[in-house]
């Protein structure tokens, strides 16, 4: 069972992955290279993923071992501290394949 502070941050994860939904429904890879501004809202998602993950509870973590936090807290780290480094590129991969795999699993923890 999830304790009630998990179950909202997961929530709060899911509005998020709407939002870049929403935000980057018909584009392509293409289309979104050349927009800087859903590059910097996709940034900015990245950024907001990571930080709600880092409040889920150790006994979240510890039962959820296939959740990729870390792989989360990473695309975090890099999109806030090394944002020069950034590969939209990547977040467009991470857009496409990733995303809806989290929605997923996420629906499933709820």
């Amino acid at each position: 069972m999830l304790l009630k502070r998990d179950r909202i941050i997961l929530k709060k994860v899911l509005d998020e992955i709407t939002y870049l939904e929403t935000t980057t429904k018909g584009f392509n890879l293409d289309s979104f290279m050349a927009n800087e501004d859903k590059k910097r809202v996709a940034a900015m998602t990245m950024i907001n993923l990571g930080e709600l993950v880092k409040n889920l509870s150790k006994e979240f973590l510890q039962s959820a071992t296939d959740f990729p936090y870390n792989e989360i807290r990473g695309m975090r780290h890099v999109a806030a501290h090394e944002y020069y480094a950034l590969r939209f590129r990547d977040i467009w991969k991470t857009i496409e394949r990733d995303i809806p795999t989290l929605k997923n699993q996420i629906k499933k923890f709820l």
